[in-house]
C-alpha cells in the first residue's frame, strides 16, 4: 500500500508540474493562436480551468500553503505582463476574477476529494 501511495503521489506531482507549465504557456504566449475558436466566454473558462487544476492538485499533494498564495499573486501579475510586456495580448481584470474563481473551485474540489478519500 505504501508503494501504491508513493506512486500515486509521483503521478500527482507530475500532473501538478504539467498543469503549471500549461498555465504558463497559456498566459504568456505572445498572442492567442489563430486556431482557437472565438466563442464568447471561452477565455474566462480557460482562465478558470488553468487556475483550478493546479490548486486542486496542490490540495491533494498538501502543498496548498505555498501554491495558493503564489497563484493569488500570479493572477494579477500575469495580466500586467500581458498588458504591458506582450504587445499582442491585453489586460483584463475579468481574467483575474476568473483566475480567483478557478482557485476557489479547485480548492473546494480538492477538499471534497480529500474528505471522500479519508472516509474509505
Amino acid at each position: 500500500d505504501g508503494l501504491q501511495a508513493a506512486s500515486a503521489r509521483r503521478v500527482l506531482r507530475w500532473a501538478f508540474a504539467l498543469a503549471m507549465v500549461g498555465q504558463l504557456v497559456v498566459l504568456y504566449l505572445p498572442s492567442t493562436p489563430d486556431a482557437v475558436p472565438q466563442i464568447a466566454g471561452l477565455d474566462k473558462v480557460v482562465h478558470v480551468v488553468i487556475f483550478a487544476l493546479p490548486v486542486l492538485l496542490a490540495v491533494l499533494l498538501d502543498a496548498r500553503r505555498w501554491v495558493i498564495p503564489l497563484l493569488v499573486v500570479h493572477a494579477p501579475v500575469s495580466e500586467l505582463v500581458q498588458g504591458y510586456v506582450l504587445p499582442h495580448r491585453g489586460m483584463d481584470y475579468k481574467d483575474v476574477i476568473a483566475d480567483l474563481a478557478g482557485m476557489v473551485i479547485g480548492w473546494v474540489m480538492g477538499v471534497l476529494v480529500v474528505r471522500w478519500r479519508s472516509r474509505g
